[in-house]
């Protein structure tokens, strides 16, 4: 996340400057003395809750370069912050950043480690933001912003050693091998006129190369190249004094087109670097900073009410839009509802038209109507006389001596079933028949009786309307003054010989 504002500390003050729209614009600058701090602390109150960053840029930073055994996530992280409290005891203002591995052995990882070894000047200005509750991203120096430039213009020489010119002529040395930094100095420069600049620089960069000799940075035989980024009649005064002898290569960059590439349109003096430095650290803040997390808690702190802020923004803008999605939904049922009450108001108005057309009739449509339901269930329902009747003659054409008495027939009833009103249930679509008949000439004995009476029933049972025949009484006189005849002849009146059967019809549904 970037930011804006940047307080740019020096070894005597503090300067503000807020960095938007390509445009670095310089609030205010305060000395460091108890008044000077004091007027930052009511500065800083007036917009507290804004995230901040400070960039630092004093001559009490000092670079290390140690070996530490090759670890990846949080042990790393607990092993490099344990080596740098041991390499800079007391010191809290620290930083560890891995810039390679050895090639042979065990391949440790070689670390850079970094502190500012006289604090007080930083922790007074810190006392303030922390008293102010400013979200703090955290403490940068001007060195650790020199590896974007190095990066940027891709400079991956073995040795390279960056210039930069900040306020107060104070000259930054930047030393990187393959784009890593190494070690960065700052000193400062005499005179103000370009000739003194230039020859104080390149004295500067004869007494660094001699440094990095001694700290086996450099091999002497070794040849450095120095980019110097400067502008208008400085970098020309540079190019003029400044010559290649084979140990010492110089590159210019102009501060103006290093400017336009990162979108910064007022351009910085060739002396003010710390505004260009200042403009890339509010577009993106490096990936170690002298300050722990705990100096971050309230850049934390801000960061998550942002979060929420923009959660609850979207969740609104979500509720918004379904309301008006369902505002929508409701406006169109609204207007199909009102397009069918018209449609009806129509269909009715064409009803009550078409019924004056029609002729006047005697009776209500509900009569007719339940006329026409009861015709239908006549149909539906009615007897079968003249099959029963068919089916009783066809059988007895067949047994002359068994002579008709009465046919009935109607619906059967279920046994045991009774409707709503308590009659008993009709089955649908099924009929019986009840045959009451007898024996014109009784036979000598009822044995032969029934057996007449048995060719009945198996010729009604041929018959393809019938389903069942059931035997409802026999020829048999059950009278207690009469004899019961077997071979032996009588003498007397023949014994009445009358029998009832009972012929289930097959349902209409099954009728071939």
């Amino acid at each position: 996340m970037a930011v804006e504002r940047i307080f740019y500390v020096t070894a005597s003050e503090l300067s503000v400057f807020h960095c938007s729209q390509g445009v670095v614009l310089p609030l205010a600058k305060f000395e460091l003395s108890d008044e000077g701090t004091q007027d930052f602390s009511d500065y800083i109150k007036q917009d507290a809750d804004h995230p901040s960053a400070v960039l630092v840029d004093v001559i009490e930073e000092e670079f290390r370069i140690e070996n530490a055994p090759h670890v990846m996530g949080a042990d790393r992280h607990r092993l490099l912050d344990r080596k740098a409290i041991a390499l800079f005891r007391g010191l809290n203002y620290r930083s560890a950043q891995v810039i390679g591995r050895e090639s042979e052995g065990r391949r440790d990882d070689k670390v850079l480690f970094s502190a500012i070894n006289k604090p007080e000047v930083l922790e007074r200005w810190l006392k303030a933001l922390r008293l102010a509750k400013v979200p703090l991203t955290g403490v940068y120096s001007v060195a650790m912003l020199g590896a974007f430039f190095v990066n940027r213009y891709r400079i991956k020489h073995d040795n390279t050693l960056l210039l930069t010119i900040q306020s107060g002529r104070l000259l930054r040395q930047s030393f990187f091998c393959n784009g890593k930094l190494k070690l960065s100095r700052l000193t400062p420069l005499s005179g103000g006129g370009v000739a003194e600049i230039v020859t104080g620089v390149v004295n500067e960069v004869d007494r660094m190369k001699r440094y990095l000799g001694r700290l086996q940075l450099l091999n002497f035989k070794q040849p450095m190249e120095v980019c110097l980024l400067s502008g208008g009649e400085q970098l020309q005064g540079f190019q003029q004094g400044c010559r290649n002898d084979g140990q010492l290569n110089y590159h210019f960059f102009d501060l103006k087109q290093a400017s336009t590439g990162v979108n910064l349109k007022e351009v910085p003096a060739a002396n003010e670097c710390e505004k260009y430095f200042s403009y890339l650290l509010s577009h993106k803040l490096p990936d170690v900073n002298y300050v722990q997390s705990s100096e971050r808690h309230y850049y934390l702190q801000y960061r998550m009410r942002r979060w929420m802020v923009a959660v609850s923004i979207v969740l609104a803008s979500a509720s918004v839009l379904w309301s008006m999605a369902d505002i929508h939904a409701g406006q169109q049922l609204s207007l199909k509802a009102g397009l069918i009450a018209a449609e009806s108001l129509q269909m009715q108005s064409e009803y009550k038209i078409q019924m004056e057309k029609l002729p006047s009739v005697e009776y209500s449509p509900r009569i007719m109507r339940a006329a026409v339901e009861a015709s239908q269930q006549l149909i539906e329902h009615k007897p079968r006389s003249l099959e029963a009747l068919m089916m009783v003659g066809d059988s007895l054409v067949l047994h002359p001596n068994i002579e008709l008495d009465q046919v009935r027939w109607g619906p059967l009833h279920d046994t045991g079933a009774l409707d709503e009103n308590g009659n008993p249930e009709v089955t649908e679509g099924i009929d019986i028949a009840v045959i009451k008949a007898r024996l014109k000439n009784f036979p000598v004995n009822y044995q032969a009786a029934f057996k007449q009476v048995d060719a009945l029933v198996n010729t009604l049972k041929k018959d393809p309307l019938v389903a069942e025949v059931k035997i409802v009484s026999l020829p048999l006189n059950t009278d207690p003054t009469s004899l019961l005849v077997g071979e032996a002849r009588y003498n007397g009146e023949a014994p009445v010989a009358s029998f009832e059967l009972e012929a289930k019809l097959k349902g209409r549904d099954n009728e071939i």
